[in-house]
């Protein structure tokens, strides 16, 4: 049987170095991999154009008190949804 020295590093603890050095290059190498990919596909995003027509909708919010402003907006896109139902606006 052997005998381990006080401060003498052991087969075990240099395994878990091992384990945990390893352990952090994968979790780097993930994080830099989800980067780059995200990057990239906000980079292929910006370059995508496709030209469709669309439907238009008015989203009313539901609020509690309706102020001046908002009143005046939800007129002006009920407004324009009428002149491009009717076709009367070219989008």
């Amino acid at each position: 049987m052997r005998r381990v020295l006080v401060g003498e590093p052991s087969i075990i603890h240099l395994g878990m170095k091992k384990i945990a050095g390893r352990t952090v290059k994968l979790v780097t190498l993930a994080i830099i991999f989800t980067i780059l990919f995200t990057a990239l596909r906000i980079y292929l995003y910006g370059n995508n154009c496709v030209d469709t027509k669309a439907d238009a909708a008015v989203v009313l919010g539901a609020a509690v008190g309706v102020t001046a402003c908002r009143r005046c907006s939800a007129k002006e896109s009920i407004t324009l949804l009428s002149y491009i139902v009717a076709g009367r606006c070219e989008s």
